[in-house]
Protein backbone atom coordinates (compact mmCIF):
# COMPACT_ATOMS: atom_id res chain seq x y z
CA UNK A 1 0.00 0.00 0.00
CA UNK A 2 1.08 3.59 -1.09
CA UNK A 3 -0.22 6.88 0.62
CA UNK A 4 0.76 9.90 -0.46
CA UNK A 5 -0.22 13.36 1.08
CA UNK A 6 -0.27 16.48 -1.06
CA UNK A 7 0.48 19.97 1.00
CA UNK A 8 -3.32 20.95 -0.17
CA UNK A 9 -4.64 17.92 1.36
CA UNK A 10 -5.47 15.47 -2.26
CA UNK A 11 -5.08 11.94 -0.68
CA UNK A 12 -4.04 9.21 -3.18
CA UNK A 13 -3.98 5.38 -1.89
CA UNK A 14 -3.30 2.11 -4.13
CA UNK A 15 -3.62 -0.68 -3.68
CA UNK A 16 -1.32 -3.33 -5.76
CA UNK A 17 -3.27 -6.65 -6.81
CA UNK A 18 0.04 -8.06 -8.30
CA UNK A 19 4.10 -6.46 -8.89
CA UNK A 20 3.06 -5.29 -12.29
CA UNK A 21 0.85 -2.83 -11.40
CA UNK A 22 0.51 1.13 -11.92
CA UNK A 23 1.61 3.31 -9.55
CA UNK A 24 0.06 7.09 -9.32
CA UNK A 25 1.75 10.18 -7.58
CA UNK A 26 -0.43 13.64 -7.62
CA UNK A 27 1.15 16.04 -8.96
CA UNK A 28 -1.06 19.24 -9.33
CA UNK A 29 -4.40 20.31 -8.57
CA UNK A 30 -6.31 23.57 -8.78
CA UNK A 31 -9.49 24.00 -6.55
CA UNK A 32 -12.25 25.49 -7.00
CA UNK A 33 -12.54 29.31 -5.42
CA UNK A 34 -16.34 28.56 -4.35
CA UNK A 35 -19.11 26.22 -5.91
CA UNK A 36 -18.40 23.52 -7.75
CA UNK A 37 -15.47 23.33 -9.89
CA UNK A 38 -16.76 21.35 -12.90
CA UNK A 39 -18.29 18.59 -14.37
CA UNK A 40 -17.04 17.86 -17.92
CA UNK A 41 -13.84 18.95 -19.56
CA UNK A 42 -11.97 18.93 -23.00
CA UNK A 43 -8.38 19.68 -24.08
CA UNK A 44 -6.91 22.80 -26.42
CA UNK A 45 -3.39 22.44 -26.65
CA UNK A 46 -2.35 23.14 -23.02
CA UNK A 47 -5.38 24.17 -21.58
CA UNK A 48 -8.60 22.36 -20.32
CA UNK A 49 -11.98 23.91 -20.67
CA UNK A 50 -13.83 22.88 -17.61
CA UNK A 51 -17.47 22.62 -17.56
CA UNK A 52 -18.67 24.29 -14.38
CA UNK A 53 -21.63 22.84 -13.51
CA UNK A 54 -23.95 24.33 -11.40
CA UNK A 55 -23.86 27.80 -13.25
CA UNK A 56 -23.25 29.31 -16.46
CA UNK A 57 -19.18 29.58 -16.16
CA UNK A 58 -16.79 27.74 -18.55
CA UNK A 59 -13.59 27.63 -17.01
CA UNK A 60 -9.92 27.54 -18.52
CA UNK A 61 -7.10 25.65 -17.14
CA UNK A 62 -3.53 25.94 -18.40
CA UNK A 63 -1.65 22.85 -18.07
CA UNK A 64 1.46 23.39 -19.52
CA UNK A 65 3.09 22.88 -16.39
CA UNK A 66 1.24 19.74 -15.09
CA UNK A 67 2.79 20.35 -11.72
CA UNK A 68 0.68 23.88 -11.26
CA UNK A 69 -2.69 23.59 -13.62
CA UNK A 70 -4.01 27.65 -13.15
CA UNK A 71 -7.36 28.79 -13.77
CA UNK A 72 -6.75 31.65 -16.88
CA UNK A 73 -10.54 32.00 -17.87
CA UNK A 74 -14.18 32.03 -16.40
CA UNK A 75 -16.59 32.55 -19.25
CA UNK A 76 -20.09 33.40 -18.23
CA UNK A 77 -22.21 31.45 -20.99
CA UNK A 78 -24.30 34.97 -21.61
CA UNK A 79 -26.69 33.02 -24.12
CA UNK A 80 -27.31 30.11 -21.72
CA UNK A 81 -31.08 30.06 -20.70
CA UNK A 82 -30.23 27.88 -18.30
CA UNK A 83 -28.22 27.64 -15.09
CA UNK A 84 -26.06 24.34 -15.45
CA UNK A 85 -23.39 23.79 -17.71
CA UNK A 86 -23.13 19.91 -18.29
CA UNK A 87 -20.30 18.87 -20.47
CA UNK A 88 -17.85 20.46 -23.34
CA UNK A 89 -16.18 18.65 -26.00
CA UNK A 90 -13.07 20.58 -28.14
CA UNK A 91 -13.03 20.57 -32.11
CA UNK A 92 -10.18 22.61 -33.55
CA UNK A 93 -10.66 25.86 -32.66
CA UNK A 94 -14.18 25.76 -31.49
CA UNK A 95 -15.85 24.18 -28.18
CA UNK A 96 -19.17 22.81 -27.74
CA UNK A 97 -20.74 23.20 -24.52
CA UNK A 98 -24.12 21.75 -23.38
CA UNK A 99 -26.28 22.60 -20.30
CA UNK A 100 -29.98 21.60 -19.69
CA UNK A 101 -31.38 23.62 -22.07
CA UNK A 102 -28.82 24.66 -24.73
CA UNK A 103 -25.75 23.71 -27.07
CA UNK A 104 -23.76 27.14 -27.26
CA UNK A 105 -21.17 26.89 -29.55
CA UNK A 106 -17.59 28.86 -28.77
CA UNK A 107 -15.03 30.25 -30.80
CA UNK A 108 -12.00 29.33 -28.46
CA UNK A 109 -9.03 30.66 -30.88
CA UNK A 110 -8.05 32.51 -27.90
CA UNK A 111 -8.84 29.32 -25.14
CA UNK A 112 -8.27 32.08 -22.11
CA UNK A 113 -11.05 34.25 -23.92
CA UNK A 114 -14.20 32.19 -25.75
CA UNK A 115 -15.88 33.85 -27.86
CA UNK A 116 -19.60 32.92 -28.27
CA UNK A 117 -20.52 32.37 -31.66
CA UNK A 118 -23.42 29.71 -32.18
CA UNK A 119 -26.71 28.53 -30.19
CA UNK A 120 -29.18 26.01 -29.91
CA UNK A 121 -32.31 25.36 -27.75
CA UNK A 122 -31.26 21.72 -27.04
CA UNK A 123 -29.74 20.66 -24.20
CA UNK A 124 -27.25 17.19 -24.76
CA UNK A 125 -26.17 16.26 -21.33
CA UNK A 126 -22.77 14.28 -22.15
CA UNK A 127 -22.19 15.23 -25.33
CA UNK A 128 -20.26 12.75 -27.72
CA UNK A 129 -19.03 13.79 -31.32
CA UNK A 130 -18.05 12.12 -34.39
CA UNK A 131 -16.97 14.44 -37.37
CA UNK A 132 -19.47 17.29 -37.36
CA UNK A 133 -22.17 15.45 -35.65
CA UNK A 134 -22.70 15.97 -31.98
CA UNK A 135 -25.35 12.98 -30.00
CA UNK A 136 -26.77 13.41 -26.90
CA UNK A 137 -29.87 13.59 -24.41
CA UNK A 138 -31.26 15.17 -21.05
CA UNK A 139 -34.33 14.53 -19.35
CA UNK A 140 -34.35 17.51 -17.59
CA UNK A 141 -37.66 18.44 -19.44
CA UNK A 142 -36.58 17.48 -23.12
CA UNK A 143 -36.92 13.71 -22.94
CA UNK A 144 -35.43 13.45 -26.28
CA UNK A 145 -32.31 12.15 -27.76
CA UNK A 146 -30.58 14.47 -30.36
CA UNK A 147 -28.60 14.71 -33.00
CA UNK A 148 -27.09 17.80 -34.22
CA UNK A 149 -24.84 19.00 -37.04
CA UNK A 150 -22.29 21.68 -36.46
CA UNK A 151 -20.89 21.73 -40.39
CA UNK A 152 -21.29 25.32 -39.94
CA UNK A 153 -20.44 26.58 -36.10
CA UNK A 154 -22.07 29.41 -36.18
CA UNK A 155 -25.61 28.05 -37.19
CA UNK A 156 -25.75 24.64 -35.40
CA UNK A 157 -28.97 22.66 -36.74
CA UNK A 158 -31.46 19.58 -35.40
CA UNK A 159 -30.41 16.61 -37.54
CA UNK A 160 -32.70 13.73 -35.75
CA UNK A 161 -34.47 13.08 -32.91
CA UNK A 162 -36.05 10.33 -30.81
CA UNK A 163 -38.75 10.62 -27.83
CA UNK A 164 -37.43 8.73 -24.97
CA UNK A 165 -38.07 8.76 -21.12
CA UNK A 166 -35.22 10.28 -19.19
CA UNK A 167 -32.42 10.13 -21.59
CA UNK A 168 -29.07 9.54 -19.69
CA UNK A 169 -25.39 9.46 -20.45
CA UNK A 170 -24.56 8.64 -23.94
CA UNK A 171 -21.96 6.90 -25.27
CA UNK A 172 -20.90 5.77 -29.30
CA UNK A 173 -19.77 2.93 -31.06
CA UNK A 174 -20.40 3.80 -34.72
CA UNK A 175 -22.93 2.97 -35.79
CA UNK A 176 -24.37 2.50 -32.72
CA UNK A 177 -25.66 5.12 -29.48
CA UNK A 178 -25.80 3.38 -26.15
CA UNK A 179 -28.26 5.70 -24.21
CA UNK A 180 -29.00 5.54 -20.52
CA UNK A 181 -32.02 6.33 -18.65
CA UNK A 182 -33.17 7.20 -15.16
CA UNK A 183 -34.33 5.03 -12.24
CA UNK A 184 -36.80 3.04 -14.29
CA UNK A 185 -35.29 3.33 -17.91
CA UNK A 186 -33.96 0.88 -19.32
CA UNK A 187 -30.47 1.60 -21.43
CA UNK A 188 -31.45 2.28 -25.34
CA UNK A 189 -29.11 0.88 -28.27
CA UNK A 190 -29.91 3.31 -31.04
CA UNK A 191 -28.53 2.80 -35.00
CA UNK A 192 -27.43 6.09 -35.79
CA UNK A 193 -25.81 5.24 -38.96
CA UNK A 194 -28.37 7.69 -40.13
CA UNK A 195 -27.83 10.68 -38.02
CA UNK A 196 -31.28 11.96 -39.66
CA UNK A 197 -32.94 9.03 -38.66
CA UNK A 198 -31.62 7.81 -34.88
CA UNK A 199 -33.61 4.54 -34.62
CA UNK A 200 -34.14 2.11 -31.54
CA UNK A 201 -32.70 -1.17 -31.58
CA UNK A 202 -33.32 -2.66 -28.78
CA UNK A 203 -33.20 -2.33 -24.66
CA UNK A 204 -31.30 -3.48 -21.93
CA UNK A 205 -33.39 -3.16 -18.47
CA UNK A 206 -30.55 -1.74 -16.53
CA UNK A 207 -31.44 1.79 -14.71
CA UNK A 208 -29.50 4.55 -13.69
CA UNK A 209 -26.82 3.64 -16.17
CA UNK A 210 -23.42 5.60 -15.85
CA UNK A 211 -20.70 4.62 -17.71
CA UNK A 212 -20.23 2.54 -20.38
CA UNK A 213 -17.38 1.11 -22.38
CA UNK A 214 -17.28 -1.08 -26.07
CA UNK A 215 -14.27 -3.23 -26.81
CA UNK A 216 -15.03 -5.28 -30.06
CA UNK A 217 -18.49 -7.15 -29.70
CA UNK A 218 -18.36 -6.86 -25.96
CA UNK A 219 -20.76 -3.98 -24.07
CA UNK A 220 -19.71 -2.96 -20.06
CA UNK A 221 -22.25 -1.14 -18.52
CA UNK A 222 -21.90 0.01 -14.59
CA UNK A 223 -24.45 1.35 -12.82
CA UNK A 224 -25.14 4.08 -10.52
CA UNK A 225 -26.26 2.42 -7.47
CA UNK A 226 -24.59 -1.32 -8.03
CA UNK A 227 -21.66 -3.32 -6.75
CA UNK A 228 -21.29 -4.96 -10.25
CA UNK A 229 -20.85 -4.20 -13.96
CA UNK A 230 -22.40 -6.39 -16.69
CA UNK A 231 -20.83 -7.68 -20.06
CA UNK A 232 -23.23 -7.97 -22.75
CA UNK A 233 -22.08 -9.87 -26.43
CA UNK A 234 -24.18 -6.87 -28.87
CA UNK A 235 -22.80 -8.82 -32.14
CA UNK A 236 -26.34 -8.46 -32.85
CA UNK A 237 -27.43 -5.29 -31.32
CA UNK A 238 -31.31 -6.16 -31.87
CA UNK A 239 -30.19 -9.04 -29.36
CA UNK A 240 -27.44 -7.88 -26.53
CA UNK A 241 -26.76 -10.70 -24.18
CA UNK A 242 -25.34 -10.79 -21.16
CA UNK A 243 -22.41 -12.54 -20.80
CA UNK A 244 -21.38 -11.90 -17.79
CA UNK A 245 -21.95 -9.89 -14.09
CA UNK A 246 -18.71 -8.51 -12.35
CA UNK A 247 -19.17 -8.34 -8.74
CA UNK A 248 -17.47 -6.90 -6.14
CA UNK A 249 -18.00 -6.58 -2.01
CA UNK A 250 -21.16 -4.46 -1.22
CA UNK A 251 -19.65 -0.81 -0.18
CA UNK A 252 -17.43 -0.70 -3.61
CA UNK A 253 -19.83 0.22 -6.23
CA UNK A 254 -18.67 0.39 -10.40
CA UNK A 255 -20.75 3.67 -11.28
CA UNK A 256 -19.06 5.41 -13.10
CA UNK A 257 -17.44 6.55 -16.41
CA UNK A 258 -15.47 4.02 -18.25
CA UNK A 259 -12.06 4.26 -20.18
CA UNK A 260 -9.58 2.10 -21.57
CA UNK A 261 -5.68 2.25 -21.72
CA UNK A 262 -5.24 -1.07 -23.78
CA UNK A 263 -6.18 -3.92 -21.98
CA UNK A 264 -6.61 -2.30 -18.90
CA UNK A 265 -10.49 -1.31 -18.22
CA UNK A 266 -10.42 2.29 -16.07
CA UNK A 267 -13.74 2.86 -13.99
CA UNK A 268 -15.10 5.89 -12.25
CA UNK A 269 -16.64 5.92 -8.44
CA UNK A 270 -18.61 9.31 -8.98
CA UNK A 271 -19.88 8.97 -5.24
CA UNK A 272 -16.75 7.62 -3.60
CA UNK A 273 -14.42 9.81 -5.55
CA UNK A 274 -12.55 7.02 -6.71
CA UNK A 275 -10.92 4.79 -9.78
CA UNK A 276 -10.94 1.11 -10.04
CA UNK A 277 -9.23 -0.98 -12.89
CA UNK A 278 -9.34 -4.37 -14.59
CA UNK A 279 -6.67 -6.02 -16.38
CA UNK A 280 -9.25 -7.32 -19.31
CA UNK A 281 -6.64 -9.66 -21.11
CA UNK A 282 -9.61 -11.87 -21.39
CA UNK A 283 -12.35 -9.30 -22.09
CA UNK A 284 -14.66 -11.84 -20.01
CA UNK A 285 -12.41 -12.27 -17.27
CA UNK A 286 -11.75 -9.06 -16.18
CA UNK A 287 -9.02 -9.03 -12.55
CA UNK A 288 -8.86 -6.13 -10.47
CA UNK A 289 -5.86 -4.39 -10.31
CA UNK A 290 -5.87 -1.28 -8.10
CA UNK A 291 -7.63 0.70 -6.84
CA UNK A 292 -7.65 5.11 -6.78
CA UNK A 293 -9.09 6.83 -3.85
CA UNK A 294 -9.03 11.08 -4.35
CA UNK A 295 -10.46 13.87 -1.89
CA UNK A 296 -11.94 15.80 -4.99
CA UNK A 297 -14.97 16.23 -2.89
CA UNK A 298 -17.80 14.38 -2.15
CA UNK A 299 -17.47 13.44 -6.15
CA UNK A 300 -15.76 13.14 -9.19
CA UNK A 301 -17.81 13.61 -12.44
CA UNK A 302 -15.03 12.74 -15.04
CA UNK A 303 -11.50 11.29 -15.94
CA UNK A 304 -9.13 11.16 -19.46
CA UNK A 305 -6.26 8.38 -18.93
CA UNK A 306 -3.19 8.78 -21.58
CA UNK A 307 -0.19 6.94 -21.64
CA UNK A 308 1.60 9.76 -18.76
CA UNK A 309 -0.86 11.41 -16.95
CA UNK A 310 -4.71 10.76 -15.35
CA UNK A 311 -6.98 13.93 -15.33
CA UNK A 312 -9.71 14.04 -13.21
CA UNK A 313 -12.55 16.88 -12.14
CA UNK A 314 -14.72 16.68 -9.67
CA UNK A 315 -16.54 19.30 -7.35
CA UNK A 316 -13.65 20.42 -5.31
CA UNK A 317 -11.20 20.94 -8.35
CA UNK A 318 -8.98 19.56 -11.40
CA UNK A 319 -5.88 17.24 -10.78
CA UNK A 320 -3.14 15.88 -13.00
CA UNK A 321 -1.96 12.48 -11.65
CA UNK A 322 1.57 10.78 -12.87
CA UNK A 323 1.97 6.86 -13.42
CA UNK A 324 3.70 4.19 -14.48
CA UNK A 325 3.01 2.09 -17.55
CA UNK A 326 3.69 -1.73 -16.76
CA UNK A 327 5.92 -3.25 -19.83
CA UNK A 328 3.14 -3.56 -22.96
CA UNK A 329 1.09 -1.20 -21.96
CA UNK A 330 2.24 1.80 -24.39
CA UNK A 331 -1.19 2.59 -26.03
CA UNK A 332 -4.29 4.64 -25.06
CA UNK A 333 -7.57 3.94 -26.65
CA UNK A 334 -10.85 5.98 -25.10
CA UNK A 335 -14.16 4.08 -26.85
Amino acid sequence: MKTIISRFGLLVWFMAAHAAAQTFEVIGTVWTDGGRFGEGFDFTGSYVLVAAGHSKLLRTVDISDPSSPTVVGNHTLTTATDETTRDVVVDGQYAYCSTNGDLIVLDITDPTQPIEIGWLGRGLGQIRRAGKTLYGGIGYGGETFHTIDVSDPTSPTLLGSVDMAWPGPTFLHLPLAIVGGGPYEPVRILDVSDPTSPTLKSTIHFPYLNGAAVRGDYLYLGEESNDAFHIYDISNASSPDLLREYGLPIGQPLSGQMQWLDHRLFILDEWGASIRYFDASDPLEPILGGYLRTDLGTSTHEFVVTPRYLYIVGDAGFSILSHTVPIGLSHFQVE
